[in-house]
């Protein structure tokens, strides 16, 4: 069984419906909230890729992202939940990920992230 069809099944056991961060995109996550730990899947993620201008860095040029919408990112694994761990992600890993996924979070002004579902990370990346 793979792993979002365990997730599911998992939760239907448990009486509640999967959490998608998709569907919650728009959403805006208080920049005063700093997590302790996360549940589940899920997974918060520092953007590492993009400058203070919002221009994503690729083959050594910064891309403004309205040139494209959808992107492969990069960020650093902040925290995982429970779920996110036992598949072998740790906090610092780097990985990639969907620019168009997840949920995002400016934290006081500076540091960018975003919250994704463990299925929308593509994997680790070699640093």
């Amino acid at each position: 069984m793979d792993n979002l069809s365990y997730r599911n099944q998992e939760a239907e056991v448990h009486g509640y419906t999967p959490l998608n961060l998709d569907d919650m995109q728009g959403t805006d996550v208080p920049s005063d909230f700093e997590f302790e730990a996360l549940f589940g899947d899920i997974i918060q993620l520092e953007v590492i890729d993009e400058n203070e201008h919002g221009e994503v860095f690729r083959n050594g040029i910064y891309l403004k992202q309205d040139v494209t919408q959808k992107m492969w990112r990069k960020g650093r694994v902040k925290l995982a939940g429970p779920q996110a761990q036992a598949a072998g992600l740790k906090v610092g890993d780097i990985v990639g990920y969907p620019s168009d996924r997840g949920l995002q979070m400016v934290l006081s002004g500076k540091k960018k992230y975003v919250f994704l579902n463990m299925e929308r990370i593509f994997g680790k990346l070699k640093t």
